[in-house]
């Protein structure tokens, strides 16, 4: 006689099975992480975040967060101008057209700078900018990246305005308060922002992903569908691999079920679970992160930094958010006409 198994209710709603993979974050956790934090911005530079701004920006006012940072122009133009907009990386001329939005650039080279006062003269207004700052040894010298060299010629720029430092990665304090002093010349009381991780900007902390373990605030998911079984257990494949940022182990369950990785392919994932004989359906949810109410999956069981890979490319699946009770789609999800399965109890 097949043993009867129950797929056990969830932490949250499991959505259909137009997408192979799905995230659903608690939006009373995230809050309770933004007002944790202690810092003085957020860092939408993974896709997550960005998707999940629309739901959260006003709770980062609240928080007292007056920043909002991105690799991507196109995210920043989306945010309210309440916040200094700081645009991370502008590698291309054409990306400083984003301050005739307002927007803030970090820039590191003397080019960037006179880009930046040919783009302020041709739009006729004033342009505010960060000088990236970081830690070469003074020996290494530029005439494009010196930092000494690019603040001496600032004052023949016109039509632009030094804001202050953008540093990114460890530096000594005294270095610091070198330049602090030096910029004295071009500006008064220049801000100095650390843009590392972990630095002044809230990224990871807001899902509660730290070095330490904290309050996790989502739940991840992927669609598996069972189509062999093999030494006493079944297979299932999964639409997602190693070009969407998954690592070659990874933790998942299925059913109160802990299962093991056969294989990581480059756009697919084999996995297997123990067999315990009956009827499958063409599609189940495997957990990978926040697992079942009785069986909780973690997302602590995932190495660190392969979990931050994987959310950073996650940017081609729906991001919902759990609210009040709730299961909303969130920013570039939005609008796709997904249906929710709120209670569900497939019969194995």
């Amino acid at each position: 006689m097949n043993r009867q198994l129950r797929v056990p209710e969830t932490h949250s709603a499991v959505p259909d099975s137009v997408s192979p993979a799905w995230l659903v974050v608690d939006y009373g956790v995230i809050v309770r992480n933004l007002f944790q934090a202690g810092k003085i911005g957020v860092n939408l530079s993974t896709a997550v975040l960005a998707d999940l701004w629309p739901e959260i920006a006003e709770d980062c006012l609240r928080a007292g967060l007056s920043v909002v940072a991105a690799n991507n122009a196109e995210i920043l133009a989306r945010c309210s101008e309440d916040f200094e907009r700081l645009l991370l990386k502008s590698y291309r001329e054409s990306d400083l057209g984003c301050v005739a939005a307002g927007i803030i650039p970090v820039l590191h080279r003397y080019s960037q700078l006179l880009a930046l006062s040919n783009q302020a003269q041709m739009l006729d207004r004033r342009c505010r900018f960060y000088l990236k700052a970081d830690n070469v040894a003074d020996r290494f010298f530029s005439e494009e990246y010196g930092f000494a060299s690019i603040v001496e010629r600032l004052p023949g720029l016109p039509m632009i305005d030094l804001v202050g430092l953008a540093i990114d990665g460890p530096i000594d304090e005294r270095k610091i308060n070198n330049w602090r002093r030096a910029l004295g010349s071009v500006t008064e009381n220049p801000k100095i922002v650390d843009v590392s991780e972990p630095g002044d900007l809230i990224a990871w902390e807001v899902l509660g992903l730290t070095g330490e373990i904290s309050t996790a605030s989502f739940t991840l998911g992927f669609w598996g569908q069972p189509f062999a079984e093999k030494n006493g257990e079944v297979l299932f494949r999964i639409e997602v691999g190693r070009a969407d940022g998954l690592p070659e182990i990874f933790p998942v369950m299925f059913a109160d079920q802990v299962g093991r990785i056969v294989e990581t392919g480059l756009k697919h994932s084999i996995i297997a679970f123990a067999d315990h004989g009956g009827q499958f359906p063409a599609k189940c949810p495997i957990f990978s992160a926040g697992g079942s109410l009785s069986n909780p999956l973690s997302p602590h069981s995932w190495q660190l930094r392969d979990l931050k890979i994987f959310l950073m490319n996650f940017s081609g699946f729906p991001v919902y958010l759990k609210k009040n009770g709730r299961i909303v789609e969130t920013g570039s999800s939005c609008g796709r006409g997904r249906r929710y399965a709120h209670a569900f109890g497939y019969q194995f």
